[in-house]
């Protein structure tokens, strides 16, 4: 009888054990699981709402030297120089430089087409950060000798830079220091 007893109990315990282990398992596969049903039902809304209808184009306001300025509908990946062909061109005022032919353009911006004179009094006018030397880039506001020449070592590491947002990547310089100085430097 003893021995009934104890393979009761066995059996008893055995079940206990395989029972605990089937419900660590499936907890367990729930719990791998639980991301990607949350993520299916998150999505399934999404799915039965309508599609959202997206524009292939894009409208550009151009400005300045150009023969027919106004407001232009191109392609979405357009250049800057499909829209100055749409406009008939530079005028013979126009400085091509002031204006990058080969970027793409945005939807609503304004493109502006400088004359050759403003835009030589504003190349005057500015520092380059592609060309100054640290003296130079030390006369901005808030640009004191360490980050000017923080801004030439970047420049000699990277090449030149594409843009003025790119400064932000000089240790020191951040999108504030940008905005007060946007209007005194150029590429």
């Amino acid at each position: 009888m003893e021995l009934y007893e104890k393979a009761k109990k066995l059996i008893v315990n055995t079940s206990k054990l395989k029972l605990a282990l089937v419900a660590s398992v499936a907890i367990l596969i729930g719990w791998i699981l639980w991301p990607r049903m949350e993520t299916e039902r998150i999505l399934e809304p999404v799915a039965q709402a309508e599609p959202v209808q997206s524009s292939a184009a894009i409208n550009i306001h151009v400005v300045g030297e150009v023969i027919s300025p106004g407001l232009y509908e191109l392609e979405l990946g357009s250049r800057v120089s499909d829209v100055i062909e749409m406009a008939g061109g530079f005028s013979e005022l126009a400085s091509s430089q002031s204006v990058n032919l080969a970027r793409i353009l945005i939807d609503g911006e304004q493109l502006v087409v400088s004359s050759e004179q403003t835009f030589t009094e504003e190349q005057d006018s500015k520092i380059s950060i592609n060309e100054a030397s640290v003296e130079k880039l030390d006369e901005l506001p808030g640009v004191g000798p360490s980050i000017a020449s923080k801004i030439v070592d970047h420049r000699q590491k990277i090449g030149r830079f594409r843009s003025v947002e790119q400064l932000v990547e000089v240790s020191g310089i951040g999108p504030k220091m940008i905005e007060n100085i946007r209007e005194l430097i150029r590429l």
